[in-house]
């Protein structure tokens, strides 16, 4: 449980610097999205992970088999209860016609 707080409190602190630093863009530059966590994940099988972007309009979707888990509007990943034929999932954050990609490893 320790590593799993420690782990989302990184996520916000990564997400908040992000925030912080797009927000001194000045004009109309449009800004970069940011989706946290950056690299690949492992999440355990029938657990969940929050994905984090900094832009609430981003469209979340998971990529393959419908076994491979479930994401809701919110970015909130559910892995699916029993291992589907591939271990690695893809969930897009979509804006516009920026796709960012988050590469999630499914463990037993």
């Amino acid at each position: 449980m320790r590593f799993i707080v420690l782990g989302r409190l990184k996520s916000i602190f990564c997400l908040l610097f992000c925030l912080a630093m797009t927000s001194c863009v000045s004009g109309d530059a449009e800004v970069k999205l940011v989706v946290i966590p950056v690299g690949p994940t492992e999440v355990y099988l029938g657990e969940t992970l929050s994905l984090q972007a900094n832009d609430p309009s981003v469209i979340w979707n998971v990529v393959g088999e419908p076994q491979a888990g479930t994401i809701d509007a919110f970015g909130l990943y559910q892995a699916p209860l029993e291992m589907p034929v591939s271990s690695q999932v893809t969930v897009l954050a979509t804006r516009g016609d920026e796709t960012f990609y988050v590469l999630i490893h499914l463990v037993e």
